[in-house]
């Protein structure tokens, strides 16, 4: 289990890619693309997660391998 799915306040936590669905409105799909899925209790959660150790050891590790990071939080409308 990844270390993020054990903090405290991670509801949910998991990758997930384009799909090529052949509905019109739908881009095309991002082959270089994953987007990362995380639900969290509160925005305090998810900000300790953000400082959280293994989290500054996986960004150290993958660094070679991201092209960009993009951070976009929501909520139900």
């Amino acid at each position: 289990m990844p270390a993020v799915l054990a903090e405290d306040g991670c509801l949910a936590y998991g990758p997930a890619v384009d799909v090529a669905s052949g509905i019109p409105i739908q881009p095309a799909p991002r082959l270089d693309t994953v987007v990362v899925i995380e639900q969290w209790r509160d925005l305090p959660a998810l900000r300790a997660h953000l400082v959280a150790p293994h989290m500054a050891a996986y960004r150290e590790r993958v660094q070679g391998l991201v092209q960009g990071v993009q951070l976009q939080v929501l909520e139900p409308a």
